[in-house]
């Protein structure tokens, strides 16, 4: 819902949605911070201040770097998905200009789900074997100063539960089409003042 009801609806903030595909850079983990890191500094910068929802397949597990940089805007010193030193002098920094953002599902059910990935892989390099995966790597982040979480779908629901037991190895299945399962959730935008940005000017800035 945009508004809450009241005669300022027309001046309600607007809701930016990002989403993104990380690499699936398992190797080089790192790599994988500074790709959520750019996402986030570009993605809130955009919504200048309004509700945002960035979402996605991360490819990061709830205790990775990336996943720890989204949530609490840093990441931890010798933490080994942290951002590797830059070349010739580059000035940025992963831990710029980030305002911590909230997992719908961690906050819906106090946890992210068991998984929403499950699949069985053979990597492209001679010696390798089938490499089996479970785990959770899709999220809906969203900033909790500016919105709130009415509800989110359950993982599994009703008709997934022989897809999430050990006797299945790798999705798609017959009732899973994909080898990501679905993750959605509602949200409902926080009462707040409404009026014009700090520099008094446009909306946002397309950079």
């Amino acid at each position: 819902p945009r508004g809450d009801g009241d005669d300022d609806d027309a001046a309600a903030p607007d809701l930016c949605v990002a989403t993104y595909h990380i690499p699936c850079t398992v190797n080089l983990k790192p790599v994988m911070t500074v790709h959520a890191a750019l996402l986030l500094q570009k993605a809130q910068k955009f919504a200048n201040g309004d509700p945002l929802v960035v979402c996605g397949d991360f490819n990061s597990l709830p205790g990775s770097g990336a996943y720890q940089l989204v949530t609490t805007g840093k990441i931890e010193e010798g933490h080994p998905d942290a951002c590797p030193p830059l070349p010739y002098g580059d000035a940025w920094d992963c831990k710029d200009n980030l305002k911590p953002m909230a997992s719908a599902y961690a906050t819906a059910y106090g946890e992210e789900p068991k998984l929403t990935n499950k699949s069985v892989r053979k990597f492209e390099w001679p010696g390798s074997e089938l490499n089996a995966f479970s785990g959770t790597l899709d999220y809906l982040f969203y900033t909790p100063d500016t919105l709130e979480v009415g509800d989110a779908l359950p993982v599994p629901d009703a008709h997934q539960q022989l897809d999430f037991s050990d006797e299945v190895k790798s999705f798609p299945t017959a009732t899973l089409p994909s080898d990501h399962v679905k993750i959605a959730a509602t949200f409902q935008m926080k009462k707040r003042v409404r009026g014009e940005t700090k520099d008094g000017g446009s909306k946002r800035q397309r950079t």
